[in-house]
């Protein structure tokens, strides 16, 4: 998985931006554009204007998937 998604976040570039919970597994971390806890995160996410995806990135074991938003209003997840 983690090849996959490095080789999507060379494809998007700037347009993707992956962030992650302090907590979750390196797995999960080392795919991360950044990290930290819920507050930073948002503000993190909130800040950048380049991202047209921002991506939430949590393991199975903290609660199920990743969620992704759009500059335009969309969600989504991927299981």
């Amino acid at each position: 998985m983690l090849k996959e998604i490095q080789k999507i976040k060379k494809e998007m570039g700037d347009k993707l931006y992956i962030l992650a919970h302090h907590y979750e597994p390196d797995e999960i971390v080392a795919c991360a554009d950044a990290v930290g806890d819920s507050l930073k995160l948002a503000r993190l996410a909130a800040e950048n204007k380049k991202a047209e995806y921002i991506v939430f990135l949590r393991s199975a074991l903290y609660g199920g998937n990743s969620r992704y938003f759009d500059r335009k209003g969309s969600e989504g997840s991927a299981s």
